[in-house]
């Protein structure tokens, strides 16, 4: 049998000590094109992020219903992220890893997108004490073929950034509606819900080198992995560590540099324009 069926790490370090990958074509610093389609589906607001192989789909509901007694000037953000079965080599129905991984993939960009200024939560208030709006975040990983957080956020936050919070009405009976838009031109055009990007990059660590990017089997194979977030300012908004290998300030900071030369260019096709296609 082939040594990269026996021991992949090893064969992924024998390549990586040599500068090159064995899977892909790239450069170790290399990433896949991104690319972004707005609104595939109906409803308030979507995203469909590719990531070379990697597509998540994310999409926007909004409620109405009472804030938190403690915060009673905020609305509130729900993230769900599914695996779709079948969607990497791991997924498998029955199988609880995915659920897990989906779990902890929705709470991380939950809290990135409110501590990376994308969303102010008070923005979302109707009434103090009595309304907010509620957003609930739908993301969708139908293909992994590596870096899934990386599609799965940029999907959320592309569909945050084309959100609008309708005109509400108080009914006679106490209740709220939401209005639908106004066709009338010379009214102002509705402000986003969302002004902020977040970007993020994932890499493989392996004999102290970065894999930027990772495909499916070069993440399998990696020792370590570090994931960089950053805003649409540059600034670094959240680092993520996994792994047995020990990663260094230096991997730190090359990985950070390359996710601000990302949001350079993925950022403008976070907006719903075309094309949205960064090569």
């Amino acid at each position: 049998m082939e040594v990269c069926s026996l021991e992949p790490e090893i064969y992924l370090q024998r390549f990586v000590e040599q500068g090159s990958r064995p899977h892909e074509n790239r450069a170790l610093d290399g990433s896949r094109p991104v690319t972004v389609s707005h609104q595939p589906i109906d409803g308030t607001a979507s995203a469909l992020v590719s990531v070379g192989s990697t597509r998540a789909l994310a999409s926007i509901t909004l409620l109405i219903g009472v804030p938190e007694i403690s915060k009673p000037a905020e609305g509130d953000l729900e993230v769900q992220v599914k695996f779709a079965p079948f969607s990497s080599m791991q997924s498998s129905i029955g199988s609880r890893k995915p659920a897990e991984r989906a779990q902890s993939i929705g709470a991380t960009i939950r809290d990135l997108i409110l501590r990376g200024g994308v969303l102010d939560l008070e923005a979302l208030c109707i009434e103090k004490h009595r309304y907010a709006w509620g957003i609930v975040l739908d993301v969708v990983c139908l293909n992994d073929d590596g870096s899934a957080l990386d599609a799965c956020l940029l999907a959320a936050v592309a569909s945050l950034k084309n959100t609008h919070v309708p005109e509400t009405r108080e009914e006679p009976d106490g209740s709220i509606v939401s209005l639908p838009p106004s066709n009338d031109v010379s009214s102002p055009p509705a402000t986003p819900l969302s002004q902020g990007s977040l970007v993020a990059l994932t890499c493989g660590i392996c004999v102290g080198k970065l894999i930027t990017d990772p495909a499916y089997e070069e993440e399998k194979a990696s020792p370590a992995s570090l994931t960089v977030v950053v805003n649409h300012a540059g600034k670094v908004c959240g680092v993520l560590k996994s792994g047995s290998e020990t990663i260094g300030q230096e991997l730190v900071l090359q990985c950070a540099e390359l996710c601000r030369k990302r949001c350079l260019s993925v950022a403008p096709l976070l907006l719903r324009q075309q094309p949205q296609v960064q090569g």
